[in-house]
C-alpha cells in the first residue's frame, strides 16, 4: 500500500472475488521498473490514465524503462472530456504541442 495507491492486498483480494478487478500486478505505475524490470516489454499501453498522475512525466520514463529496444508505447489521455476524477485525482489535460 502506498499513500499515493492506497489498496491493500487485503482490499484487492476482496475485490477480486467480487467480480469488480481483474489485475495482474498492482502497483504505482510511477515506479513500475522497480516491479517490473527494464527492458520487460515489447508493448506498453496506457490509456487515459496518464491525467490521473501528479507526475505524468515520471510515468512516461517508466514506460519507457520497461520497454525494450524498439518497444512500442500506444498512449492515449482525453483532451475535452468533463472533470472525473476520485478525490481529486484528475490532474492534466494534454494537448498535441505538449505531448
Amino acid at each position: 500500500m502506498t499513500e499515493r495507491f492506497p489498496v491493500s492486498e487485503e482490499q484487492l483480494n476482496q475485490y477480486q472475488q467480487d467480480g469488480f478487478l481483474i489485475v495482474d500486478h498492482l502497483f504505482d505505475a510511477e515506479e513500475m521498473s522497480s516491479v517490473l524490470g527494464a527492458d520487460s516489454f515489447d508493448y506498453v499501453v496506457s490509456m487515459s490514465m496518464l491525467e490521473h498522475t501528479p507526475h505524468p512525466w515520471k510515468l512516461v520514463r517508466e514506460c519507457y524503462q520497461v520497454l525494450r529496444p524498439g518497444g512500442i508505447l500506444y498512449l492515449s489521455v482525453p483532451w475535452m472530456y468533463p472533470y472525473h476524477g476520485v478525490d481529486g485525482e484528475d490532474f492534466w489535460r494534454f494537448s498535441v504541442p505538449c505531448l
